[in-house]
């Protein structure tokens, strides 16, 4: 895995699927015998990448499962989820409710790492990078690989 991922308008969304992914196979995650759920809100093509990449596969030895637009109720049941541009007027909300639980809350929105957000993309020089935010982490109970935090900028927003 790159700590790096070069990326043009048009394949910028595809890169950060990718991320998606290798995120989820460098957290330790609680026991859980279901499918292994990663949810999109707000951005409609990481959904698309995310199942065409994803499809008959597994992860940790459970299958996968690809949801676009789950209710926020339905939220608590996905192992990651990504909240896209789309849905800045409610990513507060969704990473406010999801605070906490071992759930990999992933945004575009680093300002939100007070708030829940466990990793946020940012761009730097044309290279999407990625933030891990501590204190988010340590709340959800989830244990991030040393190897991925190597790769990250990493926020001690713990306090």
């Amino acid at each position: 895995m790159s700590a790096f991922g070069h990326a043009s308008l048009s394949d910028e969304l595809l890169v950060k699927a990718g991320f998606l992914v290798n995120f989820a196979k460098f957290v330790e995650w609680p026991v859980n015998s279901g499918p292994f759920a990663f949810c999109v809100v707000g951005d409609d093509r990481v959904a698309e990448s995310l199942e065409t990449g994803l499809s008959g596969k597994t992860i940790l030895s459970r299958p996968v499962a690809v949801r676009n637009k789950p209710a926020l109720r339905d939220l608590p049941l996905c192992n990651v989820v990504y909240i896209g541009r789309a849905e800045k007027k409610i990513a507060a909300q969704i990473a406010q409710s999801l605070a906490g639980k071992p759930i990999l809350i992933v945004s575009e929105f680093p300002e939100l790492g007070s708030q829940g957000v466990t990793i946020s993309f940012f761009s730097d020089q044309e290279r999407i990078r990625f933030e891990i935010h501590m204190g988010a982490v340590n709340r959800s109970g989830l244990k991030i690989s040393s190897k991925l935090l190597q790769l990250a900028r990493v926020v001690d927003d713990s306090k």
